[in-house]
């Protein structure tokens, strides 16, 4: 098979760079052991450990790989020309301290008596939000003159990245660093890293799962490689089709590769055939679709030449496993009759879950880009160190710059940028992914095989990139098969089987973080692109889906809130249209968090009823009627006022909500964080003369302290009738609330004993 080809350095200088982490795997054994021996005397998740209270004096040598090279042996090398020793010399560098003042923007780290705040100091080393603007002649050949010679005596080290749970397997160097053996602290690192690899046949190879990236994805071996996959899983795996309707057109594949025929057939004449589907980007409208205008010709033929790269690659794969038909949403689908794409759509979860594979054009950003084409054309550089196995034996991997411009690993794929990706690849029983690195085989079987590589790629690593736009690779049916017997006659979670209860939520509110992490060129399809993965647990589960929550655990549901990364802002705004109801995480866009479920006895609020009518009878997951999405609950409530409080980096605010109680002498108050659904919602006029109202969902008791969440709301027109939800607000603190300053007389604290909420529940009527 023709790889990505190489040009290699090895020399004296950089075989001095052996990387040894044995040490890593007898401290995750220890640590394994330490768990299992703490799960036996019941006392996992009490009190930490005295080392792991000690993280101000932690060796961070100990955090990757550290080599026998000190920084003046790194200049030297890099002078005699070293490839490696160069490129690291001549990687941007940043010093700890830089980091930290980013830092401290965000939290407060400078109190030495606090531990948290010292382990901090360590790992903000790790996160790319902290670092400067890139400053690429920041060299070390360019810094270094200034510093003199206090980095000397430094030692060259290795931040070391392995996903697959194996300490031994490096996947790719995060960074490179230079640890002060004084303080055993990283005192500067570089920006960027390396990939490594191993070829096969090295005494490494049997710990390192990446292999050279296979050149051309669409060679005759390659096709013949993903035929012998496909026919492996059908004979030796139980990877079942999900039972279902077809598809109401497929496209039949025939002749031979130099002259490939096309043509549309309706499966009501085919029957149940074996057809492949095709998930990819558009990447906006598409040069060749189904309309009205010519469904007929293209019942005769669909011309071939005409199609945009994606598409005529799709068929060549068909061709090359055997498959006869291919299902393409533009080309299956009358795109502008609204009635059939309708139907189509709310079928996803059938066809899908019907094909014979998906064939997942991972790296295409659109139509056009095609995905057999060369991966990584010329040649690239890179250089062979030393690896020490397991037994002492010395072999060797290949650290190569790929001309990537991320920091970690892999990037991320066009595909899963989308949000109607996730579940097309959810609801696949088989999955062949064309990715930038590899082609990867993905079936029921292989998900639940753990670490084994052994047939799954073409050379590159299985496992995918873990990003926020990929927490799930798998659809857990046995796992949300089982929550049916967890749930009682009244739709709630049995106490006994809370645990077994948990496990299916938690798949759940993992695929909703996923989803709503990706994009949609249309907002308004955030009910429709997930609707095929509601329909299935619905039915494995036996819960009610009400507008992207779920019955059983409706009370936590509500407590969703839009998570605002601090590194990458996101501007988000009102959506223009209606996408649901505002108590529903499915009405606004960006990204969403879930609170852990809560059991039974801590929800406090009453749910007297909520409707949720579907837009389209034939998609009862789907869009939601706008008008519709009514909740009225019976809940203890306060009147609150929304705050802002600046943070120490210019431009940012901590959202928080004051929540008013009234005494019979006395007004008091207690401040706690709020987490808003929209960013800089003005306050109306019905806010600034009555405030806001928060609504408490939740209550948990610990000890002297009280533990909190519900809605923060707003009356959602003048006639003060109904309101919608602004966000959520979470309180952890003493039962006592602020008096002010007007009923602090001279002696007191200013604190009573108060519960801010009134003593008897109001119905609230929320839209």
């Amino acid at each position: 098979m023709d790889v990505v080809p190489f040009q290699t350095h090895s020399c004296d200088q950089c075989q001095k760079v052996v990387f040894d982490l044995r040490r890593e795997l007898e401290k995750a054994e220890k640590a394994l052991l330490d768990v299992q021996e703490r799960l036996e005397k019941g006392t996992l998740g009490g009190a930490k450990s005295e080392s792991e209270t000690k993280q101000e004096d932690a060796n961070m040598a100990e955090k990757g790989a550290l080599f026998d090279v000190t920084f003046s042996e790194l200049c030297t090398g890099a002078e005699a020309g070293c490839w490696l020793f160069n490129w690291i010399m001549n990687d941007e560098w940043i010093s700890r301290e830089t980091i930290h003042r980013i830092a401290q923007k965000d939290m407060i780290i400078d109190d030495p008596n606090q531990k948290l705040g010292w382990a901090f100091r360590d790992s903000s080393l790790w996160f790319d939000g902290w670092l400067p603007k890139p400053c690429p002649e920041n060299s070390m050949h360019k810094i270094h003159p200034s510093l003199g010679d206090s980095l000397n005596e430094c030692r060259l080290w290795a931040s070391t990245y392995q996903s697959t749970g194996n300490p031994l397997d490096i996947e790719f160097i995060q960074f490179f660093g230079l640890w002060d053996p004084v303080t055993q602290k990283i005192v500067y690192r570089t920006r960027h890293g390396l990939h490594a690899f191993a070829e096969a046949g090295d005494p490494a190879a049997g710990l390192i799962s990446n292999r050279p990236i296979a050149r051309y994805p669409g060679s005759s071996t390659n096709l013949q490689k993903m035929s012998a996959w496909l026919n492996d899983c059908q004979e030796n795996h139980d990877c079942k089709n999900v039972p279902g309707a077809m598809p109401m057109r497929l496209i039949e594949i025939t002749g031979t590769s130099e002259t490939i025929s096309l043509r549309l057939r309706q499966t009501d004449e085919l029957g149940r055939v074996p057809f492949a589907a095709l998930s990819y980007c558009w990447g906006g409208e598409q040069p060749m679709k189904c309309l009205s205008s010519n469904i007929d010709s293209y019942g005769t033929e669909i011309p071939f030449e005409e199609q945009p790269s994606t598409i005529k690659d799709a068929v060549k794969v068909c061709q090359g496993m055997g498959l006869q038909y291919l299902w393409v949403d533009a080309l299956c689908i009358i795109q502008d009759d609204p009635n059939d794409k309708s139907v189509e759509i709310a079928k996803m979860t059938s066809i899908y879950g019907c094909a014979t594979v998906t064939i997942a054009a991972a790296r295409s950003s659109s139509a056009t880009d095609g995905f057999l084409e060369e991966r990584l054309s010329g040649p690239r550089e890179g250089a062979v160190v030393s690896y020490r196995c397991i037994d002492g034996e010395l072999g060797s991997i290949t650290l190569a710059q790929l001309g990537d411009t991320f920091q970690w690993g892999e990037p991320t794929e066009p595909i899963d940028e989308r949000g109607w990706t996730l579940q097309e690849r959810l609801l696949s029983s088989r999955i062949i992914e064309f990715g930038s690195r590899q082609t990867r085989w993905i079936c029921s079987a292989t998900r639940s095989e753990g670490f084994s590589l052994e047939g799954f790629t073409d050379g590159w690593r299985r496992e995918v990139n873990f990003s926020s736009k990929r927490k799930t690779e798998a659809f857990e049916h046995e796992n949300i098969r089982a929550t049916k017997a967890t749930i009682d006659f009244y739709g709630q979670p049995r106490p006994s089987q809370f645990k077994e209860y948990l496990k299916a939520m938690e798949h759940w509110e993992k695929i909703c973080e996923t989803f709503t992490e990706r994009a949609l060129t249309l907002s308004s399809d955030r009910a429709l692109a997930i609707s095929g993965i509601a329909q299935i647990f619905a039915e494995l589960s036996g819960d009610q889906y009400i507008a992207g929550l779920w019955k059983s655990c409706f009370h936590s549901g509500l407590l969703w809130k839009i998570e605002y990364n601090h590194f990458n802002r996101r501007n988000i705004r009102l959506p223009p249209t209606y996408q649901g109801p505002s108590w529903s995480w499915l009405a606004v866009n960006g990204p969403v968090n879930f609170s852990r479920a809560c059991k039974p006895s801590e929800c406090v609020a009453e749910i007297l009823s909520c409707e949720a009518e579907p837009a389209n009878e034939t998609a009862p997951y789907g869009l939601i009627r706008e008008g519709s999405g009514r909740l009225v609950l019976s809940a203890r409530s306060a009147t609150a006022v929304r705050t802002r409080t600046p943070m120490r980096a210019e431009g940012r605010f901590k959202d928080e909500v004051m929540i008013v109680g009234f005494g019979k002498s006395f007004v008091c108050y207690t401040t706690t964080a709020m987490d808003c659904d929209v960013k800089d919602v003005e306050i109306d006029d019905d806010e600034e003369s009555a405030g806001c109202r928060v609504v408490e969902i939740t209550r948990r008791n610990e000890g002297n302290n009280l533990h909190c969440q519900g809605l923060v709301l707003r009356w959602s027109s003048p006639e003060r009738k109904t309101y919608s939800r602004l966000g959520r607000f979470s309180y952890y603190g003493k039962r006592k609330g602020k008096l002010f300053k007007e009923h602090v007389k001279d002696g007191e604290s200013g604190e009573v004993d108060f519960d801010w909420f009134t003593d008897e529940p109001t119905v609230i009527e929320i839209i």
